[in-house]
């Protein structure tokens, strides 16, 4: 199933989920985000703790369920990576076959959703081609579904057309923004002046973030506990007028965290000045904060910055 950011992919795979777990179906529900399945798991699944564990990742299935399980849904499936490898496991523990064959062996059913748009980082891989050709290896049927209406940007089609064609991932020039009445953009020439924008809005009421991209210099915490000196966790970012705003690591790994600020944000949860990574922001169907990008500088390579 495709479909764009905000066509309620997620929405539509936590509602298979429950119906088929109602009817006494073995269900998973497996992502390669980590902040997207805290996300689900805080507004979800509360606090059932067997509930959670029905939520993993892609990289949980180099040695297949026995028995397989009857439905196997994979969110953000675009993020399929070619192998499942980690820092935390010996290299004898790592797949040595193709991610998206492991993940079709261990289920019956297997639902797969992605926007192959999202795919930002040079380890995903996973494409509508990839997945036909493993199933064809699989010797399994495929049936695809396109989601079109959008139901986050406000509802705002022109909005997300903007930015496609502003980002180069459409086709078309990108011309001047025409407000639609649906959303409202406002370019701040410094963090200092967006991080006010931001406040304003939280004192008003509303659910305000703000998200900087991977270019800015990140502090990162060292250690076991990947804490800075003061005794917190989490990357920061330093403002001109020397403050450091605290944010939490950039979604780097899949399992073995320690939980950063990152997620708090991803929840919608946690002061206005929770600074969180653009791509660890992750709202969870139907709720969310609402996103304020930073625009960052050029970067500026350092050995005391991450990179």
């Amino acid at each position: 199933m495709t479909g764009g950011a905000g066509t309620g992919k997620s929405a539509i795979g936590l509602q298979i989920k429950a119906e088929l777990e109602a009817q006494g179906r073995t269900v998973m529900y497996a992502s390669g985000s980590r902040a997207f399945n805290g996300a689900l798991q805080e507004h979800v699944g509360y606090g059932d703790r067997q509930f959670k564990e029905t939520f993993t990742y892609f990289s949980s299935f180099v040695t297949p369920p026995d028995p397989p399980l009857d439905v196997l849904i994979r969110d953000e499936a675009h993020r399929l990576r070619d192998r499942s490898t980690s820092r935390l496991w010996k290299q004898k523990d790592w797949g040595t076959g193709p991610q998206v064959d492991e993940l079709l062996a261990a289920s019956r059913l297997t639902v797969f959703f992605l926007d192959e748009g999202q795919s930002v980082r040079p380890h995903d891989v996973g494409t509508v081609d990839l997945i036909k050709d493993a199933a064809a290896r699989h010797d399994a049927m495929v049936v695809p579904y396109k989601l079109r209406e959008r139901f986050r940007c406000g509802g705002s089609d022109a909005y997300v057309r903007w930015v496609r064609a502003l980002l180069g991932v459409a086709d078309g020039e990108p011309g001047a923004w025409r407000p639609d009445g649906l959303v409202h953009i406002e370019v701040a020439d410094t963090p200092e002046e967006l991080e006010q924008i931001i406040r304003t809005q939280a004192l008003a009421g509303a659910s305000a973030r703000m998200v900087a991209g991977y270019c800015w210099p990140w502090t990162k915490p060292l250690g076991k506990e990947r804490r800075h000196g003061d005794g917190t966790r989490g990357a920061r970012i330093a403002l001109g007028d020397g403050r450091k705003l605290d944010g939490g690591e950039l979604d780097v790994g899949e399992q073995g965290h320690v939980p950063s600020p990152a997620e708090t944000t991803a929840r919608g949860s946690g002061p206005a000045e929770s600074l969180g990574g653009g791509f660890s922001l992750q709202p969870a169907p139907a709720t969310g904060p609402l996103e304020f990008p930073v625009q960052p500088p050029a970067p500026r390579p350092s050995e005391e910055h991450a990179p």
